[in-house]
């Protein structure tokens, strides 16, 4: 991916924040990466993304042993945001590596990274991350709508309710693709909304795990 690809995934990844907002993240996500990992892995990471994001995975220093919090802190001080932000825009970058890098570099830096960091990890990999409120979901279909809380479960519920008669009537190919994935939410509402991320969702332009903008 070249560097503008890379940008405009974090942006669509992290719910349409500006160019300005999503490069900050970048490089606050980046530069903090690379204190955080190996030398070697750094490195490696960096050999595959263009020539704009080397000079921010780049280190000559030993890895320093951060837990998520302590990288989330230094990735908002970065920013000059908050946490929650941070996490958030965090997320987005990860989301945008797992595109930018091939599979392997992927699997390397998942496993440079301990068990902690799985809600930035799982960004990079597609899967499995979060429970969502039932109530937090409807609202943030609201927001991508511009609708009330009460008019987005209609519409989400209206969309699934005809994905599930195409599906039992055999005209979804893919039953556990994109469809599957956004059949989750109302099957899961009033109890939390189960949130999974393929490669699909993100090319289809779906929403992105934990629904954070």
């Amino acid at each position: 991916m070249e560097y503008e690809e890379i940008i405009q995934a974090i942006q669509q990844a992290a719910g349409g924040v500006s160019r300005e907002a999503a490069e900050r993240a970048a490089q606050a996500t980046l530069q903090t990466l690379a204190e955080r990992l190996p030398r070697g892995e750094a490195r490696h990471i960096q050999q595959e993304l263009p020539a704009e994001l080397k000079p921010w995975i780049y280190t000559e220093t030993d890895a320093a042993a951060l837990d998520i919090d302590e990288f989330l802190g230094r990735v908002a001080v970065r920013e000059g945001t908050d946490v929650e932000t941070a996490l958030r825009h965090a997320r987005a970058v990860f989301a945008a590596l797992g595109r930018a890098l091939s599979p392997e570099a992927v699997g390397h830096l998942a496993a440079a990274l301990p068990q902690t960091y799985d809600p930035l990890v799982a960004e990079a990999e597609f899967r499995y991350l979060e429970i969502m409120p039932a109530d937090q979901f409807w609202d943030r279909v609201g927001e991508r709508l511009g609708l009330g809380r009460a008019e987005a479960r209609q519409v989400t519920e209206a969309v699934l309710e005809t994905l599930a008669e195409r599906i039992a009537a055999g005209q979804v190919e893919e039953p556990d693709g994109p469809a599957r994935s956004a059949a989750a939410p109302a099957a899961a509402a009033g109890h939390g909304v189960r949130h999974t991320r393929r490669a699909a969702d993100v090319t289809r332009g779906l929403p992105a795990p934990g629904g954070h903008a």
